[in-house]
């Protein structure tokens, strides 16, 4: 391991006042770390301000740097060991893998965002099995940090609207900025989301962020990432089985914890009516982009 000390100062400026400090520079393992040791000053005030500026800088460069001295670590041997089976993979002919990825395409292409919905019940099955696609996701340390909690019962769904309506009132009347309403203005949407009620099933997807196991808890990690790719995958599964559905994210959405009961590590993501839409349902008229605006190829 590789240990070196070395002092360096540096001049702060504020309010009017200059004064200089010192640090130590201590480098382990080719990481410099720098501490406070001394402030010669003009005013006492000013050495405090300086003192606390240097000390949060200090906090935040050592805050940053832990991560790589803890990569130094090697794993420990008490980890539990991998186990590996072997991988059922279904080689086919090109032709066919090409004539799948055109089908898939154009299945996927003709998905839109519905707002329009009918009330009429469907299968349970493909809700359940839809979740079933989506929890194949992939997950940062195969965490599978997601809940899928599905409503249909009514008065549950009318609750979940008006608190969604109130959140939305105020973010068209007041919190979205003028890009983002004028954004909004071709989609024709507003404050008003009648298909929260309408839609037979509503499925509420949170994010976990911690987990506590043996008594310790621990974040999970690249939640983020991993909810919304499960949730991607759901919204093809549930095209694909010849469902209409609307990503919903009213900001802030507390509520559907509260409504839910869910604890607090589940963290509210999306939510995502779902039924067929109705015989007079109309979408937007828009555009996807083309291949060339969406790839690059290196």
């Amino acid at each position: 391991m590789s240990f070196g000390k070395s002092t360096a100062t540096k001049n702060f400026f504020h309010g009017g006042i200059t004064a200089k400090a010192r640090f130590s520079k201590i480098k382990v393992c080719g990481l410099t770390i720098f501490g406070l040791q001394k402030v010669w000053r003009k005013s006492a005030s000013a050495a405090g301000l300086i003192k606390r500026r240097a000390a949060g800088s200090v906090r935040q460069t050592t805050r940053r740097l832990l991560p790589n001295l803890q990569r130094k670590k090697v794993m420990n041997p008490s980890f539990q060991k991998p186990k590996f089976i072997s991988f059922d993979f279904q080689k086919i002919e090109k032709e066919i893998q090409i004539k799948r990825a055109r089908e898939f395409y154009e299945n996927l292409n003709r998905r839109r965002t519905v707002r329009d919905f009918s009330d009429e019940e469907v299968p349970f099955e493909i809700i359940e099995r839809a979740i079933l696609t989506a929890g194949t996701a992939p997950s940062g340390a195969n965490m599978q940090p997601w809940r899928f909690v599905v409503v249909r019962d009514k008065e549950t769904k009318r609750r979940i609207r008006q608190a969604a309506e109130r959140e939305e009132y105020e973010s068209y009347h007041g919190r979205m900025s003028e890009k983002w309403l004028r954004r909004l203005a071709q989609l024709g949407t507003d404050e008003h989301k009648p298909f929260l009620e309408i839609a037979p099933v509503l499925i509420v997807v949170f994010r976990i962020n911690s987990i506590t196991e043996n008594g310790e808890t621990e974040p999970t990690y690249y939640s983020q990432e991993s909810v919304g790719i499960a949730v991607g995958m759901l919204l093809a599964a549930l095209h694909n089985a010849g469902l209409a559905t609307l990503t919903h994210t009213p900001s802030p959405m507390k509520f559907l914890q509260e409504i839910l009961k869910r604890p607090k590590t589940e963290i509210p993501f999306v939510l995502i009516p779902v039924g067929y839409p109705a015989e007079n349902a109309k979408v937007p008229d828009i555009e996807r982009k083309s291949l060339d605006e969406i790839m690059q190829i290196v």
